[in-house]
């Protein structure tokens, strides 16, 4: 621990000159309404994934195959929202406040890849690409021994989970989070592995595929229990701390001169209370889900037994379907989806708690 802080020292020093020039904004919050940054890289990239993602949209309606529309609406809604939380005067904002920070963190990590990869957005990229980019990029690295060796390692809910919880927990420890405000090397890193572990958490979530082509959705749910439980543990122990955890926002100015305690308990509380909402949608959606490859299983097995008199025990409409597995599901779907319920109304509890006791 004592090498982690004297790297992090150095890390922070090193970048003091960098943040004067790219973060030295006033922290009145007078002026920091009208700051937006253009980094081209981004905006460029963010263009380019609309565009391609339009385009597939337009050749899969061509080919008869239509993209519904709250799917055209979740994935720009994702993009936008992330470039907004990177471009925006917030941005700026987040720079002097840790509760504006943690808004920004729950954006890149959860909200923005939520948005995106509850839209599959994958084959309509690839079929919005140019024949050229498509032959010439993406072909070559998906016949990649080396990535698909990757992608299996880092696919499995376990692992993707584990790489999702640690995008949080290792930037919230107290000396990186401050030499990551006060580099913009390190600020920048920070961003990118919060983008890409959401990405590829929501990705296993909200997968298309039945398994055993994909994650069984039994391992969703508890991808998202766990991602549920781990914000509520870091968020608590924040909000409820008795002292400064971060006080390289002291160095650069807090937003609205706010009180550095409760800045802090703030964003303590902004880590685990809406995000865990978020969540909640989720595990709806997984059910929903669910609930449609309970109903393709059950089309299948219908088909295999159809000159079986077992055949006769067989759904045939939909209704019947419907009938068959509802009831599992929705007990299945009330019993999961009440986890992070009870999750956050604990914590408000504790957190009550304690305020009483310390005569708060």
């Amino acid at each position: 621990m004592q090498h982690l802080r004297t790297i992090c020292a150095a890390l922070a020093l090193t970048g003091l000159p960098v943040m004067a020039l790219a973060h030295g904004d006033s922290f009145d919050g007078d002026h920091l309404i009208a700051i937006w940054r253009f980094d081209p890289f981004i905006l460029g990239l963010a263009g380019l994934a609309l565009w391609c993602f339009a385009a597939g949209v337009l050749r899969r309606a061509r080919g008869g195959r239509e993209v519904g529309p709250w799917r055209q609406l979740a994935f720009p809604a994702g993009v936008i929202l992330t470039v907004a939380a990177l471009q925006s005067p917030f941005d700026a904002m987040a720079d002097h406040a840790f509760w504006a920070h943690q808004i920004q963190h729950m954006i890149l990590r959860v909200t923005g890849p939520l948005l995106m990869m509850a839209a599959a957005p994958q084959a309509v990229i690839i079929a919005g690409m140019p024949r050229a980019l498509r032959g010439r990029l993406i072909a070559p690295i998906g016949r990649s021994g080396a990535m698909q060796a990757l992608g299996r390692r880092i696919s499995g809910p376990l692992v993707a989970t584990a790489i999702f919880v640690a995008a949080l927990y290792v930037w919230e420890i107290p000396a990186l989070h401050d030499a990551a405000l006060l580099n913009e090397a390190l600020h920048y890193l920070m961003h990118v592995t919060m983008l890409l572990s959401g990405l590829l958490f929501f990705w296993i979530v909200f997968d298309r595929r039945d398994p055993p082509a994909a994650a069984p959705h039994g391992a969703r749910m508890l991808m998202l229990a766990a991602a549920g439980l781990s914000q509520i543990a870091i968020g608590a122990l924040t909000t409820l701390k008795g002292s400064i955890y971060y006080p390289a926002y002291d160095m650069v100015g807090r937003l609205w001169h706010i009180a550095p305690l409760t800045d802090e308990a703030t964003g303590g509380f902004l880590i685990w209370a809406p995000t865990c909402m978020m969540y909640l949608l989720a595990v709806f959606v997984v059910v929903h889900r669910w609930n449609g490859a309970e109903e393709r299983f059950w089309r299948r097995e219908g088909m295999r037994r159809r000159s079986n008199s077992m055949a006769l025990m067989m759904p045939e409409t939909a209704e019947e379907l419907w009938l068959a597995v509802a009831a599992q599901t929705r007990r299945i779907g009330l019993s999961l989806g009440a986890i992070p319920i009870l999750l956050v109304l604990s914590v408000f509890a504790l957190v009550e708690t304690v305020r009483v006791l310390s005569g708060g």
